[in-house]
């Protein structure tokens, strides 16, 4: 199955209702393939939340399986040229009309999580400082994690768009840190944001995942923009997207 990370919004416990006797951990959901009308997916399609406790606290972050793969499906239709040979305009049509139909019955409901196969895309480092990072050992295997609070990662986005802004950057890139900020905005202030690199840890080994720092030189980058130190900037970006840069290159092959 394609690998990939995540970025999750977890809300506090008392806020989330799921009516399930079990709840997953990140690491449990993605032990199968299923089947679904709309093909293949790596989780199951029953309506629960990923748990999390962070600093004293229980976090849930509703799954909304359905929701994010007609979303993902009708995405995926419109995001490429030749979009419509691998999802034919029949089943985005199907997907389009049940999505619809899920929104017209629950308006209220959002998807709380964001997929990126092969990578992490840069912007989301942009929500985080290096002091959120976290290596964690899963199933014997070293993973990278970044965790904040929403209200934190709101600050950071705003600032660095301010940045980006004032130095005249492209629109493309100022518009995917604008659209990514207003999607996180969208939660309460209380809620914990989690970047998880989920199985795109397994593109890289241990050791340079212990010396993987993507938002600190990330932040660089972006603090020598605002000093209008170009060559810093650029040095840190490289460094940062060369990291990258493999991975991209499998999603686009793909």
């Amino acid at each position: 199955m394609v690998k990939s990370a995540y970025l999750r919004v977890y809300e506090p416990v008392d806020s989330v209702t799921v009516a399930v006797d079990r709840l997953p951990v990140a690491d449990e959901i993605s032990d199968a393939v299923h089947w679904s009308e709309y093909g293949l997916v790596d989780e199951p399609l029953r309506e629960d939340a990923l748990e999390a406790d962070w600093k004293g606290h229980r976090y849930l972050c509703p799954r909304r399986p359905k929701l994010r793969l007609l979303e993902g499906v009708l995405a995926f239709h419109n995001a490429f040229v030749g979009g419509e040979v691998l999802v034919p305009e029949t089943i985005a049509a199907t997907a389009a009309a049940e999505l619809q139909q899920l929104r017209d019955r629950e308006p209220e409901q959002r998807s709380h999580i964001l997929t990126s196969p092969w990578h992490v895309p840069l912007r989301w480092f942009v929500a985080f400082t290096p002091e959120d990072r976290e290596i964690v050992q899963l199933e014997g295997a070293v993973s990278i994690r970044y965790r904040t609070d929403r209200r934190s990662a709101t600050i950071r986005l705003s600032r660095a768009l301010g940045i980006l802004e004032a130095v005249g950057m492209d629109d493309g890139v100022v518009d995917n840190v604008r659209d990514f900020s207003d999607w996180i905005e969208k939660f309460s202030e209380s809620a914990l944001v989690e970047l998880d690199y989920g199985s795109v840890a397994e593109l890289f080994d241990d050791a340079q995942l212990v010396f993987d720092e993507s938002a600190a030189e990330v932040w660089e980058s972006i603090v020598a923009l605002g000093a209008k130190d170009w060559e810093r900037s650029a040095r840190m970006y490289n460094e940062v997207s060369g990291r990258w840069s493999h991975a991209a290159a499998v999603t686009r092959l793909n």
